[in-house]
């Protein structure tokens, strides 16, 4: 048996997550991705007894690439199936949750083959193998990450023909689903009319990638998880975190802090402040917007008014990455006696403690947490606890991320704050 070590990225990320109109498609774009990322980990350590070197697999958001070491033949062909498996592994579970999607919400079996198309064509798998066995570990992880970026830069890029409307979301997918509103899509399936608004606003169309984030929950939160898997026993997600269906929209986290303060005030409404209702409404009341018509809303704005409780239409984005981590992964930082390899052990640990911390900082009524995976980070906060979030989390990382024992340096994260109206496209 010889030892091989093994990376495997997913692509796209940063135009998958961002194409979004709704804060609950931002973070079911990280969600899938991490989520993708996990399938692959799994089967790895179950299937062929992989030892994961980064990202640490207790990380609820985990990155889009994987570092392995394998203990395997030293036959290519043997290598080849190994990671042939391994990238067919995330391209049936791609399939299971199309498949799950168009049955649960009735939608034409027709157009599946459409958006497993669409979905092949969009996701781009790579992965290479490098032997260990006479070569140290640091040679060995410069070699793949060289010869992975050499991958990248000569890939051919596979043409989907398509010629029509375009989804309303990406702008660059055929529409294949819509809800009807005034205009019939003739190559587009028009979704049930009972199809909750959550999923389908009135006269929206949406191509296979946002229609996967936007009604991801559908399979995530099915009740049988097993059902639709395609992974054998081997393969079940450990720690699997749940999918959050009530994601906040911007206009909730912008009454955080004023629904928090009235619930505290009148605890009558503390129920209704955490259930689910129009939060726009209130601020169109006091606009003197007559137009609004959510009876929970009206009973919280009049509440506000009768406690004198001003709020804010604003609302902040967080995020922070940390800096030159392709120089501390290659060891670039490290002295000159540590080991690369116990260094990167460590680190993915360090790392997956501080994302636990992380997304447990910014809860409501502070804000809600996207994406937190150690040395990145994004999140929704309340105006009125940003500058508290960004200080804890600064002196969070410093606390936990000591890499005294392999470096004279300190690792650092560069952060960035923008505040936005809630009506501002997101």
């Amino acid at each position: 048996m010889s030892r091989h070590l093994f990376l495997l990225t997913v692509t796209p990320v940063q135009s998958f997550i961002a194409a979004a109109r709704k804060t609950q498609d931002l973070y079911a774009g990280s969600y899938i991705l991490s989520h993708l990322s996990r399938t692959v980990m799994d089967r790895a350590v179950n299937r062929y007894g992989a030892r994961i070197m980064f990202p640490n697999k207790d990380i609820e958001s985990l990155p889009n690439r994987v570092l392995a070491v394998l203990e395997t033949g030293e036959d290519p062909e043997e290598l080849r199936k190994i990671g042939q498996d391994l990238e067919e592994t995330i391209r049936l579970e791609l399939a299971a949750m199309a498949k799950h999607l168009v049955q649960e919400l009735k939608l034409s079996e027709k157009q599946n083959k459409k958006l497993l198309k669409q979905l092949e064509s969009y996701f781009q798998i790579y992965w290479i193998f490098h032997p260990l066995d006479g070569l140290s570990y640091p040679k060995a992880y410069k070699k793949i990450e060289a010869a992975m970026g050499s991958i990248k830069n000569v890939r051919t890029f596979g043409q989907l023909a398509e010629t029509g409307r375009k989804c309303s979301i990406t702008g660059e997918h055929n529409v294949l689903f819509y809800r009807k509103d005034k205009k019939i899509i003739p190559t587009a399936c028009e979704v049930p009319k009972d199809t909750p608004l959550k999923y389908f606003a009135h006269g929206e169309a949406l191509g296979g990638i946002a229609f996967l984030k936007r009604c991801a929950d559908k399979y995530f939160n099915r009740d049988d998880k097993d059902k639709d898997s395609q992974h054998d026993e081997d393969n079940k997600h450990a720690q699997q975190p749940k999918f959050d269906s009530n994601f906040p929209s911007t206009s909730r986290i912008a009454l955080m802090d004023t629904l928090h303060e009235l619930a505290q005030k009148e605890p009558a409404f503390a129920n209704i402040v955490e259930e689910d209702f129009d939060e726009q409404d209130v601020y169109r009341l006091s606009n003197g917007d007559s137009s609004a018509q959510n009876e929970r809303a009206k009973k919280v704005f009049e509440q506000l008014k009768k406690h004198r409780i001003s709020f804010s239409p604003y609302y902040a984005v967080l995020v922070f990455d940390g800096d030159s981590m392709g120089e501390w992964l290659s060891g670039a930082r490290l002295k000159p006696e540590s080991s690369l390899q116990e260094f990167q052990d460590y680190l993915s640990g360090q790392l997956g403690k501080f994302a636990k911390i992380a997304k447990g900082i910014l809860v409501p009524p502070k804000g809600k947490t996207v994406y937190a995976g150690g040395d990145d980070f994004l999140g929704f906060v309340n105006l009125r606890y940003l500058f508290p979030v960004m200080k804890e989390l600064r002196e969070k990382f410093d606390q936990m991320i000591d890499l005294s024992q392999f470096s004279n340096q300190k690792l650092t994260f560069s952060a960035g704050v923008a505040i936005a109206h809630y009506t501002m496209p997101l």
